[in-house]
């Protein structure tokens, strides 16, 4: 099965922060470019798309990390956080291999009122380029968040919105969230919902109703499910699972996790009752294919 990381972390010695990196459990090691690509040599994706980590004290990781991919022939984009207080945000969203920001929709969300026209600065280019919003946080933060950003600029929900698993995905708040979304799809740009959705629920037999979901509600197109969100930082926050408040690290790693979002692709088909093989390539591979470009390597 053909897939593509849509979503990790990688770092480099080239980091003033490497320190604070969240290391690789198995090996105590930073999740370099190189150790990831010999974790997967034996299932290597077509594609990686590397994500600013929260933590880091600023997105260079991520660029430092795409020249180390490029250099080994592997296809990568880049998703760098939305600083308008830093404009180095700007001189990275000129490289060719950036796809988007990532906002962070958590207790503080950001008022994007204020620095209006540097927020505006920032949303002009991702409009000029072609690229993305990727946004991080749980459904009612989410929905304060993107109820101020332009419906003209394509938008990504991180971990599915990180839905409760023991709420289920009839939750009066994940909905709220998907007919937000839902609605923004209809008369704006496209929406996506990404996954790998373990942060939900670590079984993905129980993480499976809510793609489905959200697939009810806004199509095949789109969900990526590709992703690895290695290497595995924070607690397990399924509290319906007896791993409940386990590292993640402890709980998976790269061959794990594939096995995670391929069953959840599969389990989802059979909630929707289609076929098992060709939804898990539209969701492991094609959907991040298409919108990042790897389709065509």
């Amino acid at each position: 099965m053909q897939w593509i990381d849509s979503h990790i972390h990688l770092f480099t010695a080239q980091e003033s922060t490497v320190t604070s990196a969240p290391p690789f459990v198995p090996e105590n090691a930073i999740n370099t470019p190189a150790l990831y690509l010999r974790h997967v040599s034996q299932h290597p994706p077509k594609g990686v798309v590397v994500v600013d980590f929260s933590r880091a004290e600023d997105p260079a990781h991520v660029v430092n990390s795409l020249d180390a991919l490029h250099a080994q022939g592997m296809p990568a984009k880049g998703i760098v956080r939305g600083n308008v207080h830093d404009e180095q945000t700007h001189h990275w969203l000129q490289r060719d291999d950036i796809a988007g920001i990532r906002l962070y929709a958590v207790a503080n969300i950001p008022n994007l009122a204020q620095d209006k026209a540097k927020w505006d600065r920032i949303f002009n280019t991702l409009r000029h380029r072609g690229q993305h919003i990727l946004v991080y946080g749980v459904a009612p933060y989410l929905r304060k968040l993107i109820e101020q950003l332009p419906e003209d600029i394509p938008l990504l929900i991180d971990h599915l919105g990180m839905p409760k698993s023991h709420k289920g995905a009839s939750d009066p708040e994940f909905q709220a969230l998907l007919s937000l979304m839902a609605a923004r799809a209809r008369t704006a740009a496209p929406v996506y919902f990404k996954g790998p959705g373990y942060r939900t629920a670590l079984s993905p037999h129980a993480a499976a109703p809510f793609v489905a979901e959200i697939i009810h509600k806004l199509g095949t197109e789109a969900v990526f499910l590709g992703a690895s969100d290695a290497p595995f930082a924070g607690p397990a926050s399924d509290t319906s699972s007896l791993d409940h408040g386990k590292p993640h690290a402890s709980l998976f790693d790269y061959h794990s996790v594939m096995d995670y979002v391929e069953t959840l692709a599969q389990e989802t088909a059979r909630l929707l009752g289609t076929d098992e093989k060709a939804l898990s390539e539209q969701l492991l591979y094609k959907n991040a294919a298409d919108l990042y470009g790897f389709a065509a390597n």
